[in-house]
């Protein structure tokens, strides 16, 4: 949903650096916005085991998705805030900025109901601060693979 957001005016004046009022084109902020976004569902989907994607989770397949969906609601938090702030209130937001902000708390709501890719470990206490970091750690991905005997020659 946050993808589609960044396709749609976020304000109505061009006096906001980046010209957020073209629908159609991401222009400024909205571009960081989109490529978060972009990231946070290639991470979910290589979570899923879509042929392809594995390389880019090799430890653990829900932390990536949680950093980037936390990456996403914050970029785009700020830039709402800063347009609110910049232009003199929420009133001078359009529905794609709203669009964009919704869809980074929905994915920012389900990336923190994914299970932590460890276990807590018994040497840290149990606080709330501790479980989040915990979620946000991903398992030491596994050991290369040998190349064949071809590949060693060229090295």
């Amino acid at each position: 949903v946050a993808l589609v957001g960044t396709f749609l005016a976020w304000t109505w004046t061009s006096e906001f650096p980046g010209d957020l009022t073209v629908t159609g084109y991401p222009g400024g902020l909205q571009v960081l916005t989109l490529v978060g976004a972009v990231l946070t569902l290639l991470f979910a989907l290589s979570g899923y085991g879509i042929k392809g994607l594995g390389w880019l989770t090799p430890g653990g397949a829900n932390s990536p998705v949680r950093l980037a969906a936390l990456g996403v609601l914050g970029t785009t938090g700020f830039t709402i805030g800063a347009i609110a702030v910049k232009l003199g209130g929420v009133v001078n937001l359009e529905p794609g900025a709203w669009v964009s902000l919704a869809g980074a708390i929905i994915a920012a709501v389900a990336a923190l109901g994914l299970p932590a890719d460890q276990e807590l470990d018994d040497t840290t206490r149990p606080t709330p601060l501790n479980r989040f970091i915990n979620t946000l750690r991903a398992p030491a991905p596994a050991r290369a693979k040998d190349l064949p005997n071809w590949a060693e020659i060229l090295i």
